[in-house]
């Protein structure tokens, strides 16, 4: 018969081990079930992104093989160039209602209220430049790809959406 200790420390390997596993599961299913990002979330991500001046990390969320990814690219009516002027001249803050419609593997995102705050980044400036989104009814249309949501529209046309920027 094995003497009280050994039989104690088998045990207890045994029980660190069980505890170990059921940790690993739990986790697991935190990372990759519970704690997946929505579209909401990478459409939040974007405009993160924006107000921290971070442009390419924003459009690592669009859809590469997606219309808004060729028009970007392309420059089309200068809209990168513009925009990249703008965020150098301009700090963007957002505050943001977004509600989500998923189905499957696509997604709508729409735009139910908000506010974006604008301040000039030169040094004399002051104050922030409150413009209401409210009216501005955009949807923000994802699929899943890879197990990644990426944006592949909006509910604008593009040409004249940058002839409405560039006034």
């Amino acid at each position: 018969m094995e003497e009280p200790i050994e039989l104690l420390r088998k045990r207890w390997k045994w029980a660190a081990a069980a505890a170990v596993a059921v940790a690993a599961v739990i986790l697991s299913l935190y990372f990759f079930a519970w704690r997946r990002d929505t579209p909401r979330d990478t459409v939040g991500k974007v405009f993160q992104a924006i107000k921290e001046n971070r442009l390419d990390e924003a459009l690592s969320y669009v859809d590469p093989q997606s219309g808004l990814a060729l028009y970007w690219n392309e420059d089309r009516q200068g809209i990168q160039t513009k925009a990249r002027e703008a965020l150098w001249d301009w700090r963007v803050d957002f505050d943001l209602e977004l509600k989500e419609t998923v189905r499957g593997d696509r997604a709508e995102v729409q735009l139910a209220d908000g506010t974006m705050k604008l301040s000039s980044r030169s040094a004399e400036a002051k104050g922030a430049y409150p413009v209401s989104l409210r009216s501005l009814e955009l949807v923000i249309y994802l699929e899943k790809k890879e197990g990644r949501w990426l944006i592949t529209d909006i509910n604008y046309d593009l040409d004249q959406l940058a002839e409405q920027l560039s006034l």
